[in-house]
């Protein structure tokens, strides 16, 4: 089971200036005592990328590489594993279409499922925000340099069409 909950907000990739994507880390736990694998406590890193997909790892340490911590929570009663188990299946078959707000919910199901929802609730509500303002910014980005492309392409064209005659 699970015992312990680290809500991180990381850079998405590609994108190290925005820094919304966010990584939930739950602290291993067997008959109530964190697994101790070679002296280190063992964590399983989630996140979930959007239009990519789940992402998971697992590691000796909560810490997460160019993040920024957003809380920790512990449980009195550790959390089953059948309960994450459950959600990631869910979310490997969950649907064809993605959108930008896929994080935020992947991670609000993780800790919905270790019951600490109420805790990250108002977080995730920001982290949507950020997503769809920055997926916006980047389509407006693309607008401008297709519209900045096909100028050229035309003004290309007028010029040898001036040039043939």
């Amino acid at each position: 089971g699970f015992d312990r909950l680290h809500v991180y907000s990381a850079p998405l990739p590609m994108h190290p200036e925005a820094v919304v994507l966010p990584v939930v880390v739950l602290r291993v736990v067997m008959q109530n005592e964190p697994v101790d694998v070679e002296g280190e406590e063992v964590f399983l890193h989630l996140l979930y990328v959007p239009f990519f997909g789940m992402r998971y790892m697992w590691s000796p340490r909560h810490e997460v590489s160019q993040a920024t911590s957003v809380g920790c929570t512990t449980s009195m009663t550790p959390v089953f594993s059948f309960r994450i188990a459950d959600l990631l299946d869910e979310w490997l078959e969950r649907r064809k279409t993605k959108t930008i707000e896929d994080p935020a919910e992947f991670a609000e199901g993780i800790t919905s499922a270790c019951r600490m929802q109420e805790y990250y609730a108002t977080h995730f509500e920001l982290v949507r925000k950020e997503l769809l303002a920055f997926y916006e910014a980047e389509k407006e980005k693309r607008r401008k340099k297709n519209a900045t492309a096909l100028t050229a392409v035309a003004t290309g064209s007028a010029m040898l069409l001036c040039t043939v005659q």
